[in-house]
C-alpha cells in the first residue's frame, strides 16, 4: 500500500500544509475545516514504499521548508521565540545596578515589600536596594536599604 507525503499550496505558490496520508484524496477532504483549506489552489503527492520513510520526509520537509500552518511548525517557531525572549531577560538582568525593582521578601525582622533601586548587584545572587516605598510588617526597622536574593525581585518596566 502507499504512503503519500502531499504539500497544499495557495495561489501565489506559497506553501500551507505537508502531511502524509495512505489517501491524499481522502485526507484532502478532512482539511475542510481548517482556516486554510479555501486557499489551496495546487496539491502536490510524492509516494513512499513506507509509512517511515513518508513520515522522515514529512519532518525533513517541514523543517526544511516551512509550511504556514503545520502544527509542529509553529511548535517550534513559538519554542524559538520563547527562548529568544528568555535570552534577552538574561541579559537584561545581568546586572541590575541602577534598575528599579519590586521586592517581597521575609526576613528575621519580618516583611519587606515595595519597591526600589538596586544600588549594588554584587554578583553572587545578592542585591542592596535603596528602598522607594517600602511597607515594613515590623515599623520599628527602617534602615533605608536591604539586602535581598536576585529572585525575591521582579523588575519594573
Amino acid at each position: 500500500m502507499a504512503n503519500h507525503l502531499y504539500r497544499h499550496f495557495d495561489q501565489e505558490g506559497c506553501l500551507l500544509y505537508i502531511g502524509v496520508s495512505i489517501s491524499a484524496l481522502h485526507r484532502f477532504v478532512q482539511h475542510r475545516a481548517a482556516e486554510w483549506f479555501l486557499r489551496i489552489k495546487r496539491v502536490e503527492i510524492e509516494s513512499f514504499a513506507t509509512r517511515e520513510e513518508a513520515l522522515l520526509a514529512e519532518s525533513a520537509a517541514i523543517k526544511s521548508e516551512k509550511p504556514l500552518f503545520n502544527i509542529a511548525h509553529k511548535q517550534k517557531v513559538e519554542k524559538q521565540k520563547v527562548e529568544k525572549q528568555k535570552v534577552e531577560k538574561e541579559k537584561q538582568i545581568k546586572n541590575l545596578e541602577g534598575i528599579r525593582v519590586r521586592l517581597k521578601v521575609r526576613t528575621t525582622f519580618g516583611r519587606w515589600k515595595g519597591t526600589g533601586v538596586v544600588v549594588e548587584d554584587y554578583g553572587d545572587g545578592i542585591l542592596k536596594i535603596i528602598r522607594d516605598d517600602f511597607v515594613y510588617s515590623d515599623e520599628s526597622i527602617d534602615t533605608g536599604h536591604v539586602q535581598c536574593c536576585r529572585n525575591e525581585v521582579s523588575v519594573l518596566k
